[in-house]
């Protein structure tokens, strides 16, 4: 399951069975014709089209309640997807197990990062002071930078279940946990000992 509020208040649920708008208390089915599969990821972009990652039939765009396919790269045709998000400057960013794709502003053509593969990305988060988008992922935390390249922030394994995911406060944190370090920007500031409760 997924679910996205979008800035006017729509709840949108992704789940096995396709994208579903909250009205009331039903689940409404969108485009049941077009989006088939389990939906990961849904974002609002600024043009005001509503974005649908699902996890091995590609991306939809749905706008004017028309919703289409989006052709992306042929790579992501079949891949497992994971993420999407829309950073400031309206790049649109894909998690997928390939790696990360970058979508630029008015643009339906993705382009792959370079360098290390970062992984199956989860979550992704822009740090304001430098224009940086981080991504989280099994893998550590990543950067891209604005030429593609990946450049590893904390490449240590994270577990999920253990890890607090990425989170950015203020303009320039990105803070996240693994094991009982606390990490700021990729620097550990803080280690908690666990057989301590005082």
């Amino acid at each position: 399951w997924t679910i996205y509020e979008d800035p006017s208040g729509q709840l949108f649920i992704g789940s096995e069975q396709g994208l579903g708008r909250m009205e009331g208390d039903r689940l409404v089915p969108v485009a049941p014709e077009v989006i088939r599969g389990k939906v990961v990821s849904i974002v609002r972009r600024r043009d005001g089209s509503l974005w649908v990652a699902t996890e091995l039939d590609g991306v939809y765009r749905i706008s004017d309640d028309r919703a289409e396919r989006v052709s992306v790269a042929p790579a992501l045709e079949r891949d497992s997807l994971f993420s999407l998000f829309e950073d400031p400057e309206e790049r649109l960013w894909i998690g997928a197990s390939t790696g990360v794709w970058q979508v630029l502003k008015g643009a339906l053509v993705g382009m792959p990062t370079l360098g290390p593969d970062p992984g199956d990305i989860r979550r992704f988060a822009y740090l304001p002071a430098t224009g940086a988008v981080l991504g989280y992922s099994q893998d550590g935390v990543f950067r891209f930078d604005p030429d593609h390249r990946v450049v590893p922030v904390d490449a240590r394994f994270h577990q999920f279940t253990l890890a607090a995911p990425l989170q950015v406060l203020g303009r320039d944190s990105a803070w996240h946990a693994i094991g009982g370090d606390l990490m700021l920007n990729g620097r550990r500031v803080f280690t908690l000992d666990p057989g301590s409760n005082r």
